[in-house]
C-alpha cells in the first residue's frame, strides 16, 4: 500500500469513528430522555454523560479534508442540541 492509499483508509476510518460516536451519542441522549420521563434520575444522568462523550471534540484537523471536518462539526452541533434539551 502506498502513502496515498493509507491516507485514504485513515480518513475513511476516522469518518466511520465520528459517525459511530454521533450515533451512540444520539442513542444515549434518547435513553436519557426516556429515563428522565420515567423518573429514573440516576440512569438519566449516566446516559446524559455518555451522550456528551459522543459530542466531544477529537483533534483530527490536520488529517481530514475540510468538507469532512464541516460534516463532523454539524453532527456534533446536532448532538449538542439534543443534549441541551435534556
Amino acid at each position: 500500500m502506498d502513502f496515498a492509499a493509507l491516507r485514504d483508509k485513515s480518513i475513511q476510518t476516522t469518518d466511520r469513528f465520528h459517525h459511530t460516536e454521533a450515533a451512540l451519542g444520539t442513542t444515549f441522549a434518547d435513553l436519557a430522555r426516556r429515563y428522565k420521563e420515567t423518573g429514573n434520575t440516576e440512569r438519566d444522568e449516566t446516559s446524559k454523560r455518555n451522550a456528551q462523550g459522543g459530542a466531544r471534540r477529537h483533534d483530527f484537523k490536520g488529517r481530514l479534508p475540510s468538507d469532512l471536518r464541516a460534516e463532523i462539526e454539524t453532527r456534533r452541533a446536532e448532538l449538542a442540541g439534543l443534549i441541551s434539551m435534556l
